[in-house]
């Protein structure tokens, strides 16, 4: 029997106006990303007025500080990072979806110096909080994990299943990542919530809302 998932949550309420965020998403211009050319992941501000369109973003701009769409090209992954600015998001499936996001359980880390065991549950306590959002590998993430090295290099995870309309909210403190494994683009909602606001706490105030 599947285990439920606990690392994220399928809001009540669906996206009325998915395709036609899609439709904007599909033909909108795309820049590239600025600071790094080579990469296969963009994001895009959510426009004003397709937020307004819909009573359920309309709701939920009220829990977020950050509001986009997020474009991941063909055959690409997201490599497993924690997200460093928020415990918490929401991501709404625009489209259906030829990919995987996936969970990873706790990994168990082994000091190589004193060869000592300890989660790592919070990358944002090795790294700090001004380090760029999913940004894993960069100078500073890579000394806060120096001396450390996983112990399991094969992890249980939880898959995030994704369904046109569907809104999601996800655990962004565990280790997640997302294999497009499409010859197609992949584009969804991304929003980030306060990073004062846990995944549980998201989560309870997420499903008492009324529309």
């Amino acid at each position: 029997m599947a285990k439920p998932n606990m690392n994220s949550y399928r809001l009540k309420y669906n996206c009325d106006t998915y395709k036609d965020i899609f439709n904007y998403a599909v033909n909108t211009e795309w820049q590239g990303h600025k600071k790094r050319p080579t990469s296969k992941c963009q994001w895009k501000k959510f426009p004003k007025h397709l937020r307004a369109n819909d009573p359920v973003l309309t709701k939920i701009d009220g829990f977020c500080s950050k509001m986009f769409i997020m474009k991941m090209e063909p055959r690409s992954i997201f490599r497993e990072h924690m997200d460093a600015d928020r415990q918490c998001g929401i991501n709404v499936c625009l489209h259906k979806l030829e990919s995987i996001t996936f969970i990873l359980e706790p990994d168990v880390y082994m000091d190589a110096k004193n060869t000592r065991f300890r989660k790592s549950l919070d990358i944002t306590e090795r790294v700090g909080a001004t380090t760029p959002a999913n940004d894993l590998f960069s100078e500073a993430a890579l000394k806060a994990d120096a001396g450390f090295v996983i112990e399991n290099s094969c992890a249980s995870y939880e898959e995030i299943e994704y369904e046109p309309s569907g809104i999601y909210l996800f655990n962004a403190s565990r280790r997640h990542g997302v294999i497009n494994y499409s010859y197609e683009p992949r584009y969804s909602g991304f929003f980030t919530i306060d990073k004062a606001i846990s995944y549980e706490d998201a989560r309870e105030l997420l499903k008492d809302i009324n529309i």
